[in-house]
């Protein structure tokens, strides 16, 4: 699933002010930022492909970025350009470097990773989304249950093996499957009336091959491969082919290319048919709602020399597909123009486990992108809630040790930032107070006491948050250790103003010098 080649700007230009849309619909997030508050002036372009996964992600990042930062998105649809443009488009990082877009959150582009030298590639930033990806090939369980060889490509390059994925599949994939096996191809062949044993022109061979025609139908000796259109999804499944020398020949698929074959795949399992295809994982098939099991076919593992063969004339890559992390591409510029949003693009990651249960709301529960993506950010604020950027259109309520402020003088947001060494805050939605004579103040909500000095109780509360502090007389010991909390000021066995009484009652002391316990009992 990757992008083709960027011919102009100019076209570019035209194509996405016809293709922008706006994802905004009724708000999600409790706390979303009201429209008053929203930035219009320079909407982040958010590119979408069109298979699910980058939809969900496009949602979750529009969410996000409106309802908590304030910033309004647009979507701009990928296969759209690609078609308007009809170019051969070399990685969706060149929209970003031509500043044709903003940020694609679901980028599949293995030539990213293989040409990161690239000229323009200097102008984009990147990450991973935090999942693991692989494209490949796959057929249902029930075919390799009952012919374990069909699993591996070398079963491809037999005409015999390959031609159960013919044109006509069988009705019940069983007669067919047990024709693979010599014993069962015998077996059939000896009760056909076609293949007596005692005729004298009896051929195993042949009987097989005419039991082929009679479930299989005769327009096609080789098996077809379900793929997507080369033209809209830059996949490598020709090249896999030729380069393996495959039995097979594709079927391509036209958009919308993910609804399509999982419609082609769905009526084929509903039926028990033969299949083989192009999926990738993350996908919904793979989901607990399916209810589809599918074997990912064995091809020769991927290596960097085996992708170099594309390069050469003809082209061709004789290996399985990379597993990668999905990656996310966005212009660095973005870091000037918008830094919030670039940071929450550079934070924001969803693991294998929550994209596979957004995959599995849309196909199989009928929810579309963006109310599964709300339902997720719903359920599951404590995994991104740290990736949010803190800040805020409105001035916050701040909690002890931090005060409302804007970020900048000329900013729109606010925080709350954390008072500094030699100031501190004691209550909630207060501002920072510097730190008194005869305290200690390092920062944040902490307030200690100095040696030899007394904090008078709660005296902050009617002191505009400062709590009251006085120098002791040096026979009183008053915080003999320095450094002590506001409500243990007084050394063990001593209280009141000044630690000058005893905290045990009907105790009093005689000698300043000496503690409590040398008293004497008051009558």
């Amino acid at each position: 699933m990757q992008s083709h080649k960027l011919m102009h700007f100019t076209l570019v230009a035209m194509a996405l002010a016809l293709i922008g849309g706006s994802p905004v619909t009724a708000t999600c997030l409790p706390e979303a930022v009201p429209s008053n508050l929203m930035d219009t002036s320079k909407p982040i372009r958010v590119l979408v492909a069109s298979w699910d996964s980058s939809a969900l992600l496009a949602h979750v990042f529009s969410i996000l970025v409106e309802e908590r930062l304030g910033v309004r998105t647009t979507f701009i649809d990928r296969d759209a350009v690609f078609e308007k443009l009809a170019s051969n488009w070399t990685s969706t990082a060149t929209l970003m470097a031509m500043d044709a877009a903003d940020i694609d959150l679901d980028n599949w582009d293995t030539l990213f990773e293989v040409n990161h030298t690239s000229e323009l590639y200097p102008m984009v930033g990147s990450g991973i989304n935090g999942y693991l990806a692989r494209e490949g090939w796959y057929m249902p369980k029930y075919l390799v249950d009952m012919s374990p060889d069909l699993q591996s490509y070398i079963s491809l390059k037999e005409p015999r093996l390959a031609r159960i994925f013919g044109t006509n599949p069988p009705a019940n994939i069983s007669s067919a499957i047990q024709l693979l096996n010599p014993s069962a191809a015998r077996d059939a062949a000896l009760a056909s009336s076609a293949c007596q044993a005692a005729a004298a022109a009896a051929n195993i061979s042949a009987c097989i091959d005419t039991l082929f025609s009679s479930v299989l139908g005769t327009r096609s000796g080789r098996g077809k491969i379900h793929v997507a259109n080369f033209t809209f999804w830059n996949t490598y499944d020709r090249h896999i082919l030729r380069g393996l020398g495959l039995q097979l020949d594709k079927v391509e698929i036209n958009p919308p290319i993910e609804a399509n074959l999982l419609l082609s795949l769905q009526t084929a399992y509903n039926r028990r048919n033969p299949w083989i295809g192009y999926l990738w994982e993350p996908h919904a098939i793979f989901s607990n709602y399916s209810g589809m099991e599918m074997i990912r076919v064995s091809l020769p593992l991927w290596t960097t020399e085996c992708h170099a063969k594309l390069n050469e004339d003809p082209p061709t890559m004789p290996c399985d597909y990379p597993t990668v992390f999905t990656r996310k591409v966005w212009r660095k510029q973005l870091a000037d123009e918008q830094p919030f949003v670039k940071s929450l693009a550079e934070a924001l990651r969803v693991n294998n486990e929550y994209i596979l249960e957004m995959l599995g709301e849309i196909t199989y529960r009928g929810a579309t992108p963006r109310q599964a993506a709300c339902h997720w950010l719903l359920a599951h604020r404590s995994w991104w809630e740290p990736m949010v950027p803190s800040v805020q259109l409105r001035r916050p309520e701040c909690p002890p040790g931090t005060e409302a402020a804007k970020i900048e003088p000329s900013s729109r947001y606010w925080t709350c930032a954390r008072c500094p060494r030699g100031f501190f805050n004691l209550f909630s939605n207060s501002t920072c107070q510097p730190c008194p004579s005869g305290g200690q103040c390092p920062g944040g909500s902490t307030f200690l006491v100095q040696r030899n000095w007394y904090y008078l109780p709660d005296s902050e509360v009617t002191n505009s948050g400062i709590p009251r502090l006085y120098a002791c007389d040096v026979r009183s010991q008053c915080c003999p250790s320095g450094s002590c909390e506001l409500h243990n000021v007084c050394p063990s066995g001593l209280s009141g103003n000044f630690c000058a009484e005893c905290a045990t009652a009907g105790q009093v002391k005689w000698d300043f010098v000496r503690h409590c316990n040398n008293f004497i009992t008051s009558r």
